[in-house]
């Protein structure tokens, strides 16, 4: 992972019950994490390159469903 998110991920475990995750959701957590660094990523692309807020949008859906299976939301 980039130090950006690994940044995100320790600080949504840091945000969780300790015995929120199992070892089994690390792959779908770090998708998670990765689509939210892309997100935001691409917002912030989004003010000069309008291709980039499609990219946003797809990578916010992605959060929403992977969200709901981490029990996140």
């Amino acid at each position: 992972m980039s130090p950006d998110e690994k940044r995100v991920f320790a600080d949504i475990v840091a945000a969780c019950r300790a015995k929120h995750f199992t070892p089994a959701d690390e792959p779908l957590l770090v998708s998670y994490v990765q689509a939210t660094v892309l997100a935001r990523a691409s917002i912030k692309k989004a003010r000069k390159d309008r291709g980039a807020l499609a990219c946003g949008e797809k990578a916010t859906r992605m959060q929403a469903v992977l969200a709901t299976k981490l029990r996140l939301a």
